[in-house]
């Protein structure tokens, strides 16, 4: 009997541990867009972006930690340099997503060049800018806000506004470009 009741009680608790996790769903204004908003999330309040119907942003302030690459697309050197911000799998786990595609793998920037001023050393954008070095690539810990999330061409888009810089760690200036996939 003891063992049953163990039992019991140990379903009861997964089923709650399962039941706190799970992500709370909301439909976008248009379509049939779900977007996901993970329990654990830092950001829960939003409103619809007015302009575009499948467009969510969330108030709030939050911390993001992953890996930045920016330099210049193959073939391109004259032009800006283009700006990637990869969240580590800890980061992306908590953050909103288009629900159909599953948890966010890129991050862009409102304000790019407030990230690169602030988070890409100074060193390194010398290299970028004599074209002894094509890209950086660094791990960084940042203070963000206005998390939005948008599908656009069945397409997600997931940006932030670039608030600080919490913790920078070593960064790889290389000689490789990026490669431009297109569309």
């Amino acid at each position: 009997m003891k063992i049953l009741l163990s039992f019991f009680s140990l379903i009861f608790t997964v089923s709650l541990a399962c039941a706190e996790t799970k992500d709370r769903l909301v439909h976008a204004k248009e379509g049939s867009v779900e977007f996901a908003i993970p329990a654990t999330s830092p950001v829960q309040e939003f409103s619809f972006n007015d302009e575009y119907g499948s467009s969510i942003r969330f108030k709030g302030s939050f911390v993001l930690t992953g890996t930045y690459l920016y330099g210049y697309f193959r073939g391109n050197v004259d032009g800006d340099g283009v700006l990637f911000f990869m969240p580590d799998k800890a980061s992306a786990a908590t953050l909103p997503y288009w629900h159909d595609r599953g948890p966010i793998e890129e991050i862009s920037f409102i304000n790019p060049e407030k990230f690169v001023k602030d988070v890409i050393p100074a060193a390194a954008l010398g290299k970028l800018k004599n074209k002894s070095a094509m890209t950086v690539t660094g791990k960084t810990t940042i203070l963000v806000d206005t998390y939005e999330a948008s599908i656009d061409c069945d397409t997600p888009t997931y940006s932030v506004n670039f608030i600080s810089v919490q913790e920078n760690r070593k960064f790889i200036a290389s000689r490789s470009q990026i490669d431009d996939d297109g569309c």
